[in-house]
């Protein structure tokens, strides 16, 4: 367009079956000089504004007893001009150069010692600060040049890339595929404090890995790759011993592509297609060695597009998220995918819509935000829910006949917005929901949520693109913000001194001193007349937040000593409460009053907090009376305990006077705190 109204294709005069995509074009930031960049080889080419036609400016570009296999992106700065050209011998010996231009391609010279093995800047470039020219390197990496781009270095630090391929395996073991293809897989066996390539017997080329694909079950470690840039086949590879040594599976259908859709417990699903993107969906029960073809099943149901599978492995259930008529539906089979049966039914409205990750992606298969309990037990879906305002997600369980489903949630999580939602997990009776506006955790099977760690640290509006959890923690790829790990961890309370001591109460309380990052299941105290008091003895409960608290013990006995820690229920007391400090403390004597002839009146515990008993004999009269002779309460006494409560009490110095049939009294000083 020319003037943002009238559209017109734009010419490819002089171009000759150009390979075009999002890295062809590059034009100076003054909107002169469009150059592009045919990948497929021809080399670059500049658009005359002129005659409206493309002409090839390769003049200085070329490498003796070489070919040009491949140009890549090409990059037109105010007054210089970058390329990279991969060259190659007639044994197909691999070289590649770096070229600048200083007038708009019409010469290019080869920069001799870059300092960078593979020059290859697919990302943007840029000019910053004092002439310093920083460029994006295989996508993942920055690398920067204060000379014209004579010598580059590379940046250290950087916190980013896309980490889509990111893992775990069940010892706790963690890998991700880098998108500096010369590093290719990389293993952390600490938990991420540390990581080493773990590419292990897998071929490279020319010291570039070219790793398409990557999943996890079990122990079981899969992949697909090439063995070089020209091979149009992806392989699929297994290691069983955490990436140390790889097999090609094949027995693996042949196909040009594979790329994974799902998983049935620690079984990949994956969909074998060839360049037109036909072909099917199958999965293995016995890594790799045969595989069960379910497309037949898929295809019996007439859906448009798949989106995506989760099965509970050898429990035989398989789950199938699809698109059908502009809607997604599921569809569930219970015989290894043979036969599916659509079981959308109460979510199937116009005013929900079932959560898929990625679902918009061209690069990133789509994956359900749904998942079966570790144990393949429940399953559990997430959905839009745009019949109550704010919106919000809510979570439905497959009920038990398995034909409809049953919602957990009563609030949901209210989202303001429609956030990118990515994936759902359930690990060590958590399930967990992983979005763009933070991390959610539910302890209570979807019925209420509650940040992980409060989200602290975490930049809503990043956009999540991997998530794996192990012992430790979890952890989440991004799109473009690196890898980020929340530690998980058992509470830690401190108990508190005891205050407020009386003959028959006391009161305690905690302080949080670490959540662990997970919701609570409940927060207390429990007491007894020995060291390391437990729920089993006398507890008393306080709620479930994260807040620091308080509270009294009450019907102690007097001039006792008590033994007291606080308690608190999280996931990672792995079904145990979780106890904090210990304190001990000793109750107070009992106030006594002895009447002349007729026993003793009692009253405890004194002072008090406006409750508190008397015990007498026989039945007496009281009346409760300020210091300012004003009457708070009139109460009757009958033989045995009286339990007496002040409305609204006003801490201070009362006078209880007891009143018998014969009009005898007795006086006792009350104190309130």
């Amino acid at each position: 367009s020319t003037d943002a109204t009238a559209k017109a294709l734009f010419p490819t005069t002089g171009l000759t079956d150009p390979d075009i995509n999002n890295r062809s074009f590059s034009v100076e930031s003054e909107g002169d000089n469009l150059l592009f960049a045919d990948e497929g080889g021809s080399g670059y080419w500049r658009y005359n504004f002129g005659t409206q036609t493309w002409e090839l400016k390769m003049n200085g570009i070329g490498l003796a007893d070489h070919t040009i296999l491949m140009v890549f992106r090409a990059h037109s700065l105010s007054g210089r001009q970058f390329g990279t050209v991969l060259f190659a011998d007639a044994g197909m010996n691999m070289v590649m150069k770096l070229y600048t231009s200083t007038d708009v391609g019409e010469n290019w010279t080869v920069i001799t010692d870059p300092g960078l093995q593979y020059p290859m800047f697919e990302s943007q470039m840029i000019i910053a600060g004092s002439n310093r020219i920083i460029a994006g390197l295989f996508h993942s990496a920055l690398a920067y040049s204060d000379n014209n781009g004579q010598t580059w270095t590379k940046a250290s630090g950087i916190q980013a890339g896309r980490f889509s391929k990111f893992t775990g395996l069940m010892n706790g073991d963690l890998y991700t595929v880098t998108l500096e293809q010369t590093t290719g897989l990389l293993q952390s066996t600490d938990n991420g404090n540390t990581w080493v390539q773990q590419n292990g017997n897998l071929v490279n080329f020319q010291g570039i890995y070219f790793i398409n694909g990557l999943q996890a079950g079990g122990n079981y470690l899969y992949l697909t790759a090439t063995t070089n840039p020209f091979d149009e086949k992806l392989a699929l590879y297994l290691s069983t011993d955490y990436g140390n040594n790889w097999t090609e599976l094949i027995n693996a259908p042949d196909s040009s592509y594979a790329q994974f859709a799902g998983t049935s417990g620690i079984w990949p699903i994956v969909h074998f297609s060839n360049e037109e993107d036909n072909g099917t969906y199958q999965f293995t029960k016995d890594a790799g060695t045969t595989w069960i073809n379910i497309s037949p099943g898929i295809n019996a149901v007439g859906v448009d597009r798949v989106l995506g599978f989760k099965g509970n492995g050898n429990l035989g259930i398989l789950m199938l998220f699809a698109e059908k008529n502009n809607k997604t539906r599921v569809y569930m089979s219970t015989n290894d995918g043979g036969i599916f049966t659509d079981i959308t039914y109460n979510l199937d409205g116009f005013m929900y819509d079932i959560l898929i990750g990625d679902r918009w992606g061209w690069d990133t298969p789509p994956s359900p935000a749904a998942s079966f309990r570790q144990d393949g037990g429940d399953f559990i879906v997430s959905a839009w829910n745009y019949t109550v305002w704010p919106n919000v997600v809510s979570f439905y369980k497959l009920n038990p006949a398995k034909d409809g489903w049953i919602r957990q949630d009563t609030a949901g999580l209210q989202m303001e917005m429609q956030m990118e939602m990515h994936s759902m997990r359930n690990l060590g009776g958590v399930w967990y929901f992983v979005t763009s506006a933070g991390v959610f955790a539910s302890i209570n099977d979807c019925m209420s949520w509650q940040p992980v760690w409060n989200n602290q640290g975490y930049q809503e509006g990043i956009r999540p693109a991997s998530f794996a959890l192990n012992s430790y923690g979890a952890y989440m790829g991004t799109n473009g913000a690196g890898v980020w790990r929340a530690q998980l961890t058992t509470p830690v309370l401190t108990t508190l001194p005891a205050t407020e001591i009386t003959d028959t109460t006391a009161a305690s309380g905690a302080t949080v001193t670490s959540t662990g990052g997970l919701p609570f299941g409940g927060k207390g105290l429990c007491w007894s007349l020995t060291p390391n008091p437990t729920v089993a003895d006398n507890v008393i409960w306080v709620g479930d937040s994260w807040d620091n608290f308080t509270d009294t013990l009450r019907n102690l006995s007097p001039n006792t000593d008590y033994y007291v820690r606080s308690v608190v229920y999280s996931p990672k007391g792995m079904g145990q409460p979780v106890y904090g400090t210990e304190i001990t403390f000793k109750t107070d004597q009992a106030t006594t009053v002895d009447t002349r002839n007729d026993g003793s009146i009692v009253l405890f515990p004194n002072p008090s907090d406006g409750r508190f008993s008397i015990l007498v004999e026989r039945e007496w009269s009281m009346t409760l009376i300020d210091t300012g002779g004003k009457i708070v309460m009139v109460e009757d006494l009958n033989a045995g305990l009286n339990e007496i409560g002040i409305k609204n009490p006003v801490p201070g110095i009362y006078f209880a006077r007891l009143t018998g049939p014969s009009g005898e009294t007795q006086v006792i000083r009350v104190i309130v705190k």
